[in-house]
């Protein structure tokens, strides 16, 4: 269930085009739900 959470929120993230890697490690060390949030509070990846 942790790693279906943790994809759901790589495939929220490559939409809004994050820092795939802050999304991923966000997501393992608080849980899926904290990674969600950083896609939600920082969603765009400087260009």
């Amino acid at each position: 269930m942790y790693i279906f959470g943790t994809m759901l929120v790589t495939n929220a993230a490559k939409e809004h085009e994050c820092d795939m890697l802050m999304v991923v490690l966000a997501s393992l060390t608080m849980s899926p739900i904290g990674g969600l949030l950083y896609v939600l509070c920082f969603p765009y990846k400087r260009r």
